[in-house]
C-alpha cells in the first residue's frame, strides 16, 4: 500500500479529492491510499505518507515541505495546476499514479496494440478508397477516381497521425503530441527531389518536391514499420526531458505539448532529418 498526502492550504478541498481518489483506487483495486491536510498541519500526517503531494496554492512551501518530508522517509511532489481537477477524478488519480512513476514500462504490446488500433482508424478509408477505385474503373467517373487518391492513394498521410496518435496514448502522453509526431515521422520518411514534373505524383514543399507516392497503400507496411520506429525515438526523448525537468524544478511536468514536447520532438526531429538526408542522398 502506498500512502499518499494531498496538501492545500487549508486541507477543506484536497479532503473532497482524498475521498474521491479513495474511490476511484478501490474501484480499480490498486494498492493506493490517500489523506488530505493543511499546509499547517502537514507535519502531523508526515509518519504515515510514503508521498507528499503540494497543489499548486501551496507551492511557496516547497522547500520546508521537502525537509520535514524527507525526516519521516517521505517524498515531495508538486502537481501542475492542468494535473488536478475535483470535477475530473478519473483524470487526477491517473495524473497522481503517473507522477509517482508507477506507469508500465514501455513494452512491445503497446507498439502493436497501437498497430491495430492504427489500422482500425484507417481501414475505413482504404475500404472506402478500393470501392471507389472498383467504380472509377467500371464507370470511368473521374469523382470517384479523386477520391480514391485522396483516399487510399496517400494512406500514409492518415496512417502516422493516427499512430502517433495510438502510441502516445498508449504510454499516457499528449494526444496531440501524438499527432505532430506522427506527421512529422510522414516527412522525415517522405523522399524529396527537384526534378518531378508531374503534380499528381509530388507537392511542392519550401521549393523542394515530394514524392508523394510513397504514400500509397503499397508501401504502407514500411511505413508503419518506420514509424514505430521513430514515433517510439521521440517517445524516450519526451521521457528524457520530463525526467530532468522533473528533477530540476521539484515539480512533475503535466501532459501539456508545449511545456515538455516540443523541445524533444524538436530535437529528435532534427537528427530524424539529417539522417534522412544522409540515407536519400545516397539513393
Amino acid at each position: 500500500m502506498k500512502n499518499i498526502l494531498i496538501i492545500c492550504i487549508q486541507g477543506l478541498t484536497s479532503g473532497i479529492l482524498a475521498r474521491k481518489l479513495n474511490m476511484t483506487a478501490q474501484q480499480r483495486k490498486q494498492e493506493y491510499s490517500f489523506r488530505s491536510s493543511g499546509a499547517a498541519d502537514a507535519e502531523k500526517h508526515m509518519e504515515w505518507a510514503d508521498y507528499v503531494i503540494l497543489t499548486p496554492q501551496v507551492k511557496d512551501r516547497l522547500a520546508k515541505a521537502e525537509e520535514t518530508a524527507e525526516k519521516h522517509g517521505a517524498e515531495c511532489l508538486i502537481l501542475a495546476d492542468t494535473m488536478i481537477s475535483f470535477q475530473k477524478t478519473e483524470e487526477t488519480y491517473e495524473n497522481i499514479v503517473r507522477a509517482l512513476g508507477d506507469k508500465k514500462a514501455p513494452s512491445r504490446s503497446d507498439t502493436l496494440h497501437s498497430l491495430l488500433d492504427t489500422l482500425i482508424m484507417i481501414s475505413p478509408l482504404i475500404a472506402a478508397g478500393i470501392c471507389a477505385e472498383a467504380v472509377s474503373k467500371l464507370s470511368g467517373s473521374l469523382i470517384m477516381h479523386e477520391i480514391f487518391c485522396t483516399t487510399t492513394g496517400i494512406i500514409s498521410l492518415y496512417a502516422l497521425p493516427a499512430l502517433g496518435y495510438a502510441l502516445f496514448r498508449q504510454r499516457g502522453e499528449s494526444r496531440m503530441a501524438g499527432l505532430l509526431s506522427g506527421l512529422l515521422v510522414l516527412l522525415v520518411l517522405t523522399p524529396f527531389r527537384h526534378d518531378i514534373a508531374y503534380a499528381e505524383d509530388a507537392f511542392s514543399v519550401s521549393g523542394r518536391v515530394a514524392e508523394i507516392r510513397y504514400w500509397s497503400l503499397p508501401y504502407l507496411p514500411f511505413t508503419l514499420a518506420a514509424g514505430c520506429l521513430f514515433v517510439n525515438l521521440i517517445l524516450g526523448g519526451l521521457k528524457i526531458t520530463e525526467k530532468y525537468y522533473t528533477e530540476i524544478f521539484h515539480r512533475v511536468a503535466d501532459r501539456n505539448f508545449m511545456l515538455f514536447t516540443a523541445i524533444p520532438i524538436s530535437l529528435v526531429m532534427a537528427v530524424m532529418l539529417v539522417f534522412r538526408t544522409i540515407v536519400f542522398s545516397l539513393l
